[in-house]
């Protein structure tokens, strides 16, 4: 058994952590109503000067 930290995880890993944790909480909870969010702050050239991304879950 290994443990190992990346700050650059190869995005099948995380795609595979993000499958597993949402079957795990759909299962355990029976909600399954996420939608994808971002915000975006912009300079008045459109680029991007701060964000966050998320989801939101269980209304």
């Amino acid at each position: 058994m290994t443990l190992s930290v990346s700050a650059h995880p190869d995005p099948r890993d995380v795609r595979f952590l993000d499958e597993r944790i949402n079957a795990f909480n759909v299962e355990s909870t029976h909600v399954d109503d996420g939608k994808e969010v971002a915000i975006f702050m912009r300079d008045p050239g459109g680029k991007i000067l701060a964000g966050l991304y998320g989801w939101t879950w269980a209304k």
